[in-house]
């Protein structure tokens, strides 16, 4: 495994959690919010993970 594929790998979960992050700390901002009578309630922010398929005739990295 290169260092490259490595340093990919890095950026790929540090951009994950800072999406994680954002989506916990907009739902603990609106925690509270009060919404005005005829107006859509705010709704939780939910992040998913999920892995990427590898495409036909390449290799996972580490695989």
């Amino acid at each position: 495994m290169s260092s490259s594929d490595i340093f990919s790998i890095v950026g790929s979960a540090l951009e994950a959690q800072n999406a994680r992050m954002g989506a916990i700390a907009s739902n603990l901002a609106n925690v509270d919010s009060i919404t005005p009578p005829g107006t859509a309630p705010y709704r939780a922010h939910e992040v998913v993970f999920e892995a990427a398929p590898v495409a036909a005739g390449e290799t996972a990295i580490g695989g």
